[in-house]
């Protein structure tokens, strides 16, 4: 159950005892006693009460500690400062202020949050809505960044050059699209930021490509990014004198010859190879030596 953003109860009391065994406390926290806003009071193993301030950021899947301090006399009201810093019956343990430590929920821990936050009586958008959210977090959210990459990894994709995991940055778009087996067809295609719940719920058997655009891409520029990354993928097939593949490659089988895999390319994606791909390809070659 999720009692502050995107952490449950064991969590704040798990960050809290790491940041009071950082600071050489050797107070630990038993269990909370409530949570109002961004103050926690929790209990300690030996009976006594904490204040915890947390630090009210951004977003939902980051949580760091303004300060967590004793409350000296647990009768009286206990005050403090907009910065975490102690007031009136408090004596101080820490304080961080805005640079304490940051901990992070990982993406399956967010998604259900944001799936328990947001509801809606159309499923169809609101599991577009926590895609949107999750996506967002990953932007702060190095564990979520590598948690995407694992999915993505763990889908057992050949990588190429053309196969990048690093998270989309500004000015730039994803594209990832899946193949039919035996079709060859595209599927599945998504324009935009990575998306956790997208990428997980793709069929590993099906072939899995992901590449980038610059934002605001024309139809065209993307047909050519995705031809180019499979172009690419063929490049690492192993080819015979006879100009066949000597390994299956995609729905095509082992003794197909390189060019109809070319024609399939151009057919699929309506782009010309040598025009869109090769030339283009020689044209940044030359720019670069």
């Amino acid at each position: 159950m999720f009692i502050f953003n995107a952490f449950t109860q064991e969590d704040i009391i798990k960050h809290a005892n790491s940041e009071l065994a950082s600071a050489g406390s050797k107070t630990q926290i038993k269990s909370i006693k409530a949570l109002e806003g961004s103050i926690v009071t929790a209990i300690t193993e030996r009976g006594g009460l904490l204040a915890l301030i947390l630090c009210s950021l951004s977003t939902h899947s980051v949580l760091a500690f303004r300060g967590i301090h004793k409350v000296v006399n647990k009768s009286n009201r206990w005050t403090y400062l907009i910065n975490g810093q102690a007031g009136k019956n408090l004596s101080t343990i820490l304080f961080n202020g805005e640079n304490g430590q940051r901990y992070y929920a990982n993406a399956i821990q967010t998604t259900k949050y944001f799936s328990d936050l947001l509801q809606m009586s159309d499923e169809s958008i609101r599991l577009e809505k926590v895609n949107e959210r999750v996506s967002w977090e990953a932007e702060a959210n190095p564990v979520i960044q590598n948690d995407i990459i694992a999915a993505i990894k763990a889908l057992d994709v050949k990588v190429t050059k053309n196969f990048d995991y690093s998270p989309v940055k500004a000015g730039e778009n994803a594209v990832f699209f899946t193949l039919c087996d035996r079709l060859g067809s595209v599927v599945t295609q998504s324009v935009g930021q990575l998306n956790l719940m997208k990428l997980t719920a793709i069929n590993p058997k099906q072939g899995f490509f992901l590449t980038k655009v610059s934002v605001g891409a024309s139809e065209h520029e993307i047909q050519v990014a995705k031809a180019k990354c499979i172009w690419d993928r063929l490049g690492d097939t192993p080819v015979t004198e006879d100009d066949t593949i000597d390994e299956a490659f995609l729905h095509f089988y082992v003794g197909t010859d390189v060019s109809d895999i070319w024609h399939w390319v151009e057919n699929n994606f309506d782009i010309c190879i040598g025009e869109d791909i090769l030339n283009a390809m020689a044209e940044k070659m030359a720019m670069q030596s």
